[in-house]
């Protein structure tokens, strides 16, 4: 009986057994949580895969901008919601026309930034044969030494803010003097409109702008212009 009636009493000590409990599932949100900056980008039409966007090499897309919006796009110039979403989102770049009242976006395709990749490159190689060559007289060596790429930047110009391809800059200088700008040939007449943008105002600090027109289809050509 003692052995039987200690048995029971650890019997009754052990600790319960863990049955499994199925636990209510948290929702799964299918949409992410909304962002102010981003509902006011996805009013404007900017919104990625949508079909909106053609398959061309690159795709250009002007859209007119209200007083208030254009207003705003100047305030959150600088955002980084606004740099995050055109960068990751968007995959593109925008200018923003204050006397058109208007925002230019450009779509990068691979052709695109393959051309602005190699012309960066070559550039940049021979600023530093330049700057290497002890044929040339030692201001030009120090000059060419002095200028570096600033690939992704934001140039205010009186009008407009304006994000170019690339461009080069030397330290002393308070704008680049050198603009790369790439288009589909769809867009010659806007390319050469921003080439004189850049030029005319900015009292000559921007020395040369650099267009070039990427021909798409068959030809698989590109016209340069200085």
């Amino acid at each position: 009986m003692t052995s039987h009636y200690s048995t029971r009493e650890e019997e009754s000590a052990s600790p319960p057994v863990a049955l499994p409990i199925a636990l209510p599932l948290s929702p799964i949100s299918l949409k992410p949580s909304s962002d102010p900056v981003v509902d006011f980008l996805q009013s404007l039409g900017l919104r990625p895969n949508d079909g909106s966007w053609s398959k061309d090499c690159e795709q250009w897309k002007v859209i007119p901008l209200t007083p208030s919006q254009l207003h705003q796009l100047e305030q959150l110039s600088s955002d980084p919601v606004l740099e995050g979403y055109f960068k990751f989102e968007l995959q593109a770049r925008f200018d923003l026309d204050r006397s058109g009242s208007c925002m230019l976006v450009r779509m990068a395709k691979a052709p695109h930034e393959f051309l602005i990749s190699a012309l960066s490159h070559e550039i940049k190689r021979q600023l530093e044969a330049i700057g290497n060559d002890q044929t040339t007289t030692m201001v030009l060596r120090e000059n060419a030494r002095g200028i570096k790429e600033l690939r992704h930047t934001t140039l205010n110009l009186p009008g407009s803010q304006r994000s170019p391809d690339n461009s080069f800059q030397h330290a002393s200088a308070v704008q680049p003097d050198v603009v790369l700008e790439v288009a589909s040939s769809q867009h010659e007449k806007c390319l050469k409109k921003i080439a004189r943008e850049y030029l005319a105002t900015t009292a000559g600090r921007i020395h040369v702008v650099i267009g070039v027109k990427l021909y798409s289809g068959a030809t698989k050509a590109a016209k340069i212009s200085v």
